[in-house]
């Protein structure tokens, strides 16, 4: 239990602290597409061997299944890339903290799981959160902590994109394993971006030459680090101790953030900035934990 915890606090520093850094440092140097790209075939590369010692028989209906909802996969790596520049990583993470309640809503209307009054609750407050951050972004006056509403809008797409892949990933986690839809998606997100990447290599007239080790290091942390490494980590961390548990550490993903983002890149932490972020994560909360301490307080006694 004590091993699954250190894990799961090393995977979600790597997802808060490193990730964001990486992806943010790197697409101000190389093209949000061609990085994505990259990203995610060193991902492949490094997550191939692993996937062919476990390799399960894949159907051509799974195969098709798998491709279609890791389109979503796709989607919220691209416009994160893209939204990042606009936006500060305290921000962007802050925003992440709401994928719990969007999974709880889509997987109600989608999955017929039951939205509850404890959800309907969090979600009101955390939408004033959310509010409060665009509000205070679109004031333009400190971009270094609340970053601008165009920046924030496409974050918060990218994250209804990933819980979109959340919830369709539950229907075919009974009949794949987690490394096998982790592959399929780092596969398609490559593929899917190839064809874009040319046309986007000619319009910003990119050169490699023009890449600094800074640059180079940021897209091979992003590919290593928070992608092939930090997957791995998640699953060792659920599978000792739960995926409930495992959540929670969502909630620290501003924090975590913060380590980074304050001392490196002088993003700043205003009290406008914390009561959002407390908004949004209590409502998150409220909406997706605070029923289930409840219940398992009842079930002790």
């Amino acid at each position: 239990m004590l091993l699954g915890l250190v894990v799961l606090l090393i995977a979600n520093l790597i997802g808060g602290a490193l990730s964001p850094l990486f992806v943010k440092i790197g697409t101000h140097e190389i093209p949000p597409f061609l990085f994505t790209f990259f990203r995610f075939l060193i991902a492949t590369a490094i997550f191939l061997p692993f996937y062919l010692r476990g390799r399960q028989h894949v159907s051509v209906k799974n195969i098709l299944k798998l491709s279609a909802f890791s389109l979503f996969f796709a989607a919220n790596a691209t416009l994160y890339a893209i939204g990042i520049q606009q936006t500060s990583i305290i921000a962007s993470q802050t925003l992440y903290t709401t994928v719990p309640l969007f999974v709880g809503f889509l997987a109600h209307f989608m999955l017929g799981e039951k939205f509850s009054l404890n959800k309907i609750i969090g979600a009101l407050i955390s939408a004033f959160g959310v509010l409060l951050l665009v509000l205070e972004s679109a004031k333009k006056m400190d971009t270094f902590s609340f970053g601008t509403p165009l920046g924030n809008s496409i974050i918060l797409a990218a994250v209804i994109c990933w819980s979109l892949y959340i919830v369709l990933s539950k229907k075919l986690s009974q009949s794949n394993s987690p490394s096998t839809t982790s592959f399929f998606s780092f596969v398609v997100t490559a593929v899917i971006l190839m064809p874009a990447v040319p046309f986007e290599v000619a319009y910003t007239k990119f050169s490699f030459q023009n890449v600094t080790s800074i640059g180079y290091i940021s897209l091979v942390g992003v590919g290593v680090i928070s992608s092939a490494l930090m997957f791995t980590l998640i699953q060792i961390g659920i599978k000792r101790t739960s995926a409930y548990i495992a959540s929670l550490f969502s909630y620290f993903a501003p924090l975590f953030s913060a380590i980074t983002a304050v001392p490196l890149l002088h993003e700043k932490v205003t009290p406008y900035l914390i009561l959002a972020g407390i908004l949004i994560t209590s409502g998150v909360f409220v909406a997706t934990t605070l029923g289930t301490i409840k219940f398992r307080k009842n079930k002790l006694h």
